[in-house]
């Protein structure tokens, strides 16, 4: 799994919290229970928000032929994305997942970036 080379805007990450429990967003008991038959648990495990740090990141999209849009994260980022997004590369522990670009949701602070002036620089 060490020459994980991601294409276009796939990013590889390595799960921090496999359970969701402690970088986890809970949603409350009897949250989801609809009138399609999927109980509050289905939806809860479909809707969770995991932490992960960043392990890999493909170079970008392209864009108008040969030119690429670069990603918003790079290696060493924190970040959290719905755990239903994700396609799981290694179930063992530590856990590896893949997942497009546009399903990370935000970035934690404390991860590769540092915040001078107001500016963000990786």
């Amino acid at each position: 799994m060490e020459n994980l080379v991601p294409v276009n805007d796939w990013v590889v990450l390595m799960v921090m919290d496999a359970s969701g429990s402690e970088g986890g967003i809970a949603l409350p008991e009897g949250y989801a229970d609809d009138a399609h038959g999927n109980d509050g648990d289905h939806i809860r495990e479909r809707n969770q928000l995991c932490q992960a740090a960043v392990i890999a990141v493909g170079p970008g999209w392209k864009y108008s032929g040969s030119l690429r849009v670069p990603l918003d994260v790079v290696k060493g980022d924190r970040v959290m994305y719905n755990r239903a997004d994700a396609k799981l590369l290694r179930r063992e522990e530590p856990m590896i997942v893949a997942l497009r670009h546009h399903c990370i949701y935000l970035v934690v602070e404390g991860g590769a970036r540092q915040v001078l002036g107001g500016l963000v620089t990786a």
